[in-house]
């Protein structure tokens, strides 16, 4: 099992977090032994699906189930999508982001445009820290080098996409979001798309994609165009000695 000290939560949604990844072979006890050892304020636990037992014992314990976890891949640059998608598609063009996009892009995520991650459907945080997490998030990982992206059709800009280079091979596709303007357009496939076909111009073999149970819409653009299914796991969450 990882055990994360994940400090930047302490920023992102006020409180001392870890997080536990189960690699799928420890042995419970032992595990369980591990997790009070090492809890704190605000505690996610991402157990692969095939350990029913571990499930069992996380609710037992105090934790509560949150999501599934998919974790997905890309590796053809031939995208399954009809006609009438590709032609929309070859109408967008795709730029990186200035400065002022950037704020366009946080502007657009705190008037709620993600309002299914965890974060954001806890109780104790709600979507305004989710929000807020999610724009200190994108700035973290443009500091270390991600790239953002902004899709436009025409002379409007519709969307965009964060991805970063994790090897030589492979990149992560990690965010997309449509502003909320065109959420019922019929093109939220597009910044997605045009996120996986940006990966593969710059070099990348393979793009990983994730998504949550939570967020259908996600869910079903990933399934629609046919991803290949990686790894998925449960993720449990707890809140200890609560005080916020």
């Amino acid at each position: 099992m990882k055990i994360i000290d994940a400090h930047w939560e302490k920023r992102n949604i006020g409180v001392d977090t870890t997080e536990f990844l189960i690699e799928g072979h420890e042995v419970l006890l032992d595990l369980l032994a591990e997790l009070k050892k090492h809890e704190r304020d605000y505690n996610v636990v991402k157990t692969p699906i095939a350990r029913p037992d571990i499930c069992s014992a996380l609710q037992s314990t105090g934790y509560v189930f949150i999501e599934t976890l998919t974790h997905c891949f890309e590796d053809s640059q031939k995208l399954s999508i009809n006609s009438i998608k590709t032609r929309i598609l070859q109408s967008c063009t795709v730029g990186e982001a200035l400065s002022e996009d950037l704020e366009g892009v946080f502007e657009s995520i705190n008037s709620g445009l993600f309002q299914t991650d965890r974060i954001s459907l806890d109780p104790h945080f709600g979507i305004q820290v989710g929000n807020r997490r999610y724009c200190l998030w994108i700035q973290d990982e443009i500091a270390r080098g991600a790239k953002l992206f902004i899709v436009n059709s025409g002379e409007k800009k519709i969307g965009f996409f964060i991805l970063k280079k994790t090897d030589e091979k492979e990149f992560y596709l990690f965010l997309s979001g449509l502003f909320p303007e065109f959420q019922k357009s019929g093109i939220g496939f597009c910044p997605h798309c045009h996120g996986i076909l940006k990966c593969f111009e710059l070099g990348a073999r393979r793009v990983k994609l994730s998504f949550s149970s939570n967020n259908r819409g996600a869910a079903a653009l990933h399934m629609d165009l046919g991803h290949r299914l990686d790894t998925q796991y449960y993720v449990f969450i707890k809140h200890k000695n609560l005080n916020y």
